[in-house]
Parts: C-alpha cells; structure tokens; sequence
C-alpha cells in the first residue's frame, strides 16, 4: 500500500460520511482498497509444477496512482518522442 492509499484508508470513514458526491466516494473506496486483501486474487502457477504466485487484483480506477503509474509512464514517453 503506498502512502496515497495509507492516507485515503485511515480517512475513508470520514470521507464515505461527508457530503461529497457518490462518484468521487466510489473512487475513493476504489483506491484505498486497491490490490489489499479486500479485492479478488488469482493464483499463477507453473505449469511443471515448480512455483505458484498469488496476486491481487486491481482497481484499475483511472484515478489510482497504483494502477495508473504504468499507463502514466508510457504517455509520457510516448509524448516526449513527439516532440
């Protein structure tokens, strides 16, 4: 968890009791729970059988740091090259 989702976690109580649109408390939820142990997992496994890794899944929310930092990085460079 980085420091972004400590934060929105310790203050999600708040935050889904304070008058802000539905919306923005739905991203919210979304990243402070972002690949912990309350979102689904797969196993991936090798197929002779010599390790296996479970994973979270993400929140693949537009918004999260988490989920986006790839797609982030990419654009960037992408839009670096153009110019």
């Amino acid at each position: 968890m980085n420091e972004f989702q400590q934060v929105l976690y310790k203050q999600i109580d708040k935050i889904q009791a304070s008058n802000l649109p539905t919306h923005v408390k739905k991203v919210v939820s979304a990243v402070a729970l972002c690949r912990t142990n309350a979102m689904k997992g797969r196993v991936y496994s090798c197929p002779n059988g010599h390790f296996s890794i479970f994973m979270r899944e993400s929140c693949n929310n537009r918004s999260c740091p988490t989920c986006q930092s790839e797609n982030k990085r990419e654009w960037n460079s992408n839009t670096k090259k153009k110019f």
